[in-house]
């Protein structure tokens, strides 16, 4: 989830983009696996999800429409917060979206945020699905180590936003979930609280420098197509357990600066970080265990997933 930086009053969201939603491919694991999935799925009643208004939700119930998978939304009560669909149907499984996303907000009251998340994670449980399916972070490995971070690794909560997904995930794995570690998920449709949306919104601005907080902070970025790709993989068949889920590249973001400036024509634009080039926050992460298991890759590299964003906005040079 895109959650990693300080932003600056430039950012803008990005409105969803009108391409086709592509399907994700074959692979060898599913056609050896046809006769258990066909089972499974043809007994799910129904694929619930939590945050389906969301950036990622959006994009996934498009996805799973395409597939042919039926899908409702989970919904709560604007007046009361209590569930309006709480009747589940027998082997349904939940996709759990459904979260406070913004840094700033969980450390308002970081002991709240837990309690709420807690919450809302043991009330899924209490409603019998026969898997839930949670979308974590990758900030909770920490951001000072510059090897990759595999899902056994060593967890470093230093941030009340890490605590909230952390104390989700326990309660989850627990009850036999799924967490996916999501890196930085970007694309058409993305909120306006992060270092792109930051970086795109001041693409207009031509003839100033482009700022952003850190140049040297390295993160993962991961295409929401690709992001929707694996979650489909991961319900068709499911297994428990903790999966990262990105592209396992880092990139600085003064490079993603650079290549979106290069992309939409603007190169000779300066770009200034607002903190000395010297910092070593860094988070990137190894997707092994999704590529093994799932023969699930990243399809969409930084390059074209930009492209598409700039061509939206007409923004190409």
């Amino acid at each position: 989830m895109v959650a990693d930086a300080a932003i600056s009053p430039h950012a803008v969201a990005i409105s969803a983009s009108t391409t086709a939603w592509p399907k994700p491919q074959n692979n060898s694991k599913f056609s050896e696996a046809d006769g258990l999935q066909g089972r499974y799925l043809q007994h799910m009643t129904q694929i619930f999800v939590s945050g389906s208004s969301g950036f990622i939700g959006r994009q996934l119930t498009r996805g799973l429409g395409e597939e042919g998978l039926s899908w409702a939304p989970m919904q709560r009560s604007k007046s009361n917060c209590e569930w309006i669909n709480p009747r589940i149907p027998a082997n349904s499984i939940c996709i759990h979206l459904a979260a406070l996303n913004d840094l700033n907000l969980t450390s308002i009251d970081p002991e709240k945020a837990i309690r709420e998340a807690k919450s809302l994670a043991l009330e899924l449980i209490g409603m019998n699905f026969s898997h839930i399916v949670f979308a974590s972070s990758t900030m909770i490995y920490g951001d000072k180590n510059t090897v990759p971070h595999t899902e056994g690794g060593l967890v470093k909560l230093d941030h009340p936003y890490a605590r909230v997904k952390w104390e989700v995930e326990n309660i989850l794995l627990k009850a036999g979930g799924t967490v996916v570690r999501l890196a930085n998920v970007y694309g058409s449709g993305m909120a306006g609280n992060n270092v792109f949306s930051d970086i795109l919104g001041q693409l207009s601005q031509e003839n100033q420098a482009l700022s952003i907080r850190d140049g040297s902070c390295v993160r993962d970025f991961v295409h929401v197509h690709d992001v929707v790709n694996g979650f489909i993989r991961l319900i068709k068949a499911p297994e428990p357990g903790i999966f990262n889920l990105g592209s396992g590249v880092g990139t600085k973001t003064r490079d993603l600066a650079r290549l979106i400036l290069d992309l939409a024509g603007q190169n000779n634009r300066e770009v200034v970080s607002l903190k000395s080039d010297d910092s070593c926050s860094c988070i990137t992460i190894d997707c092994s265990k999704m590529i093994h298991s799932y023969q699930w890759r990243p399809n969409k590299i930084l390059e074209a997933g930009i492209s598409d964003i700039l061509t939206a906005y007409k923004f190409r040079k």
